[in-house]
């Protein structure tokens, strides 16, 4: 059995090298040496958040079908048990011909 192979069901173990390592040490970390990532161009998200709110205010009509059939997904999503992409996709079908 090749090296690789045997990794399988080990779980986090398989990522991580636990090979001589001593499980009674903690590496701590300053919190002052962590940052924020450079590529994340926003500091807070209330400027997107407020353009959504624009948005459901001017009744965009793009926008509420994009909101309706969203919000027609996830509550079929969280209330049905058991789907399949069969169902999403005849749901779908539903939405888009205005049955649902």
């Amino acid at each position: 059995m090749n090296k690789e192979n045997k990794k399988l069901g080990m779980g986090l173990g398989a990522l991580l090298n636990t090979k001589n390592q001593n499980n009674n040490n903690v590496n701590k970390i300053d919190i002052t040496n962590i940052y924020p990532n450079k590529k994340q161009p926003r500091k807070n998200f209330e400027e997107k958040e407020n353009h959504y709110y624009d948005l459901d205010d001017k009744e965009d009509s793009l926008y509420g079908l994009i909101q309706g059939k969203i919000a027609t997904f996830m509550s079929y999503w969280y209330f049905a048990s058991a789907v399949s992409k069969g169902d999403f996709d005849k749901l779908n079908e539903d939405i888009e011909s205005g049955n649902a």
